[in-house]
């Protein structure tokens, strides 16, 4: 969205190298929660934080639908202080709660995916059977461009943002697989096993696995009625894409 969003060559909000709206767009005067923990570490609020000077812009915000206060996910620990220190900056605010975002740059998704180009089955850790409504990612681009088209309905709000399917991870994957033409089973690995493989496979090349990522893909995460009547309300020109169709428009290409 931000990458959308920027000027070529305007700067990124990016958490993992430093770079975040508090760093970059305030001139670093200002950090949001020390760049949420130094990226899911214990985050601590700023002081300055606690109000911004008058003519501030808005503040839109992506955090994600599984936050919460007392999380064990440190990602949601951290999101959830994020929100609330957003609330109390004294900016206007729009906070999206996002669900799991799928696209071509998706890495979880396309990591497990990728899994079966050279395995005969596609990993799960779990059992697979946590609820998602995924949305995929040019959706919230549109989201937050009608956001920004008009402020005044989102002013100060929390919306949760899904797609318009719910699912289990173990059919959101066997659809993927599906329109890939790809006959692979799902195999269940059981976490405890999954984070002993992460806590090794951190370490290589490109870190392609960690516990903390075996706690992510397995989560899950759903919206709410309450959530799509809200949207539906304020934006009723919006319309989320069902996943299959969101799918196929980038794993047939």
């Amino acid at each position: 969205v931000v990458q959308a969003a920027q000027f070529k060559g305007a700067p990124v909000e990016d958490p993992a190298r430093g770079l975040t709206y508090m760093d970059v767009d305030r001139n670093g005067t200002l950090n949001l929660l020390g760049a949420l923990g130094r990226v899911y570490g214990q985050p601590t609020s700023n002081p300055a934080m606690a109000r911004f000077p008058a003519g501030s812009p808005r503040f839109l915000y992506m955090s994600g639908i599984t936050v919460s206060a007392d999380a064990r996910e440190p990602w949601n620990r951290a999101k959830w202080q994020a929100e609330q220190a957003i609330r109390g900056s004294g900016l206007d605010w729009t906070i999206v709660r996002c669900c799991w975002a799928y696209g071509p740059d998706d890495t979880a998704l396309n990591r497990i995916l990728g899994y079966s180009d050279h395995l005969p089955f596609a990993p799960v850790f779990g059992d697979g059977e946590a609820r998602l409504t995924p949305v995929f990612v040019e959706d919230a681009g549109r989201l937050f461009a009608l956001l920004i088209g008009d402020l005044e309905k989102s002013r100060d709000t929390t919306f949760g943002l899904g797609g318009p399917d719910t699912l289990t991870l173990n059919e959101f994957l066997r659809t993927a697989l599906e329109i890939m033409g790809r006959r692979r089973p799902v195999l269940h690995i059981p976490k405890p096993l999954g984070k002993l493989q992460g806590a090794l496979m951190q370490y290589l090349p490109g870190r392609p696995l960690s516990p903390g990522a075996v706690d992510f893909v397995s989560q899950g995460g759903a919206v709410t009625d309450e959530d799509r009547r809200l949207l539906s309300e304020r934006y009723p020109e919006f319309r989320a894409t069902p996943v299959r169709e969101g799918l196929t428009g980038y794993l047939r290409r």
